[in-house]
């Protein structure tokens, strides 16, 4: 696999769920997190994932995503980086490519321009850099 490919193409972390399998971990986490905080006010982000994993009634879909999925399961378990807006989005370009309405590098590229500050500066930098690599071909 070329280096341009793997840049351009989602890895196993960020392939994406069901939207139904992203709804139940999302709602599972969330409500988790506040009563686990809400006992536990103190407790930081690694001390919620494994109160959330530890719990004996914890869902098999949970336990799964923690191992496939890491940076998801870490947003929604964590205090301050989840950001429900930036949820919404992410179901929402999830239901696009679930319905075929949007294609998969489309979803990656709208995701990876939302969520990276400077992602127009790397975007021009790449489009500078295929194009001198173009011209020196």
């Amino acid at each position: 696999m070329s280096l341009r490919h793997r840049r351009l193409e989602p890895g196993p972390d960020i392939a994406p769920l069901t939207v139904a399998e992203l709804d139940q971990v999302h709602a599972y986490c969330r409500a988790q997190v506040t009563q686990i905080l809400a006992s536990q006010p103190l407790l930081d982000d690694q001390g919620l994932k494994e109160a959330i994993l530890n719990q004996e009634d914890c869902p098999e879909l949970i336990k799964r995503v923690s191992l496939d999925r890491p940076s998801v399961f870490d947003i929604l378990c964590s205090k301050s980086r989840y950001k429900p807006e930036l949820f919404a989005l992410q179901r929402s370009l999830l239901v696009k490519l679930e319905s075929k309405t949007a294609s998969e590098s489309a979803v990656f590229q709208e995701l990876f321009k939302t969520l990276i500050p400077n992602s127009s500066t790397i975007i021009r930098n790449l489009q500078k850099q295929a194009h001198a690599t173009a011209n020196i071909q």
